[in-house]
Order: C-alpha cells, then sequence, then structure tokens
C-alpha cells in the first residue's frame, strides 16, 4: 500500500473511532437520564402507595401494575 492510501485509511479510521467514542458517550447519557427517570417515577408510585395505605385506601391497580413492572424491570 502507498503512502498516501495509508495516511488516507488511518485518518479515516480516527474519525470513525471519534464519531464511535461521541455516539458512546452520548448513548450513556440517554441511558441515565431514562434510568433517572424510572427510579424516580418508582419512588414517586411507591410513596403514593404508602400514603394510601397510611389513610387506609386501597391502591389502585393501576399503582399496583407500576410498582410490579418496576419489579419486573429489576429482575
Amino acid at each position: 500500500m502507498d503512502y498516501w492510501a495509508e495516511r488516507n485509511l488511518k485518518t479515516q479510521k480516527a474519525l470513525y473511532d471519534k464519531g464511535v467514542a461521541k455516539a458512546e458517550k452520548q448513548m450513556a447519557k440517554y441511558y441515565k437520564k431514562a434510568m433517572d427517570n424510572v427510579i424516580s417515577s418508582f419512588e414517586a408510585t411507591h410513596k403514593k402507595l404508602l400514603k394510601t395505605m397510611e389513610d387506609g385506601r386501597e391502591p389502585t391497580p393501576a399503582d399496583l401494575y407500576k410498582l410490579d413492572k418496576y419489579w419486573q424491570m429489576q429482575g
């Protein structure tokens, strides 16, 4: 392989690696944000269920469903 072809190949590989690293970093941010949203949603549902039970009321099926889905995700 001649010099210019090899140099071009190295440049393309460097650009590709940089793009992949940038995409991975962005995906990590998205996953973190999604995880934070799931956790805060679970905490809100859990607090609501505790408050409902403290008030002597039955929890709604929708709240129980949300809680069950969270536990399934944990598994």
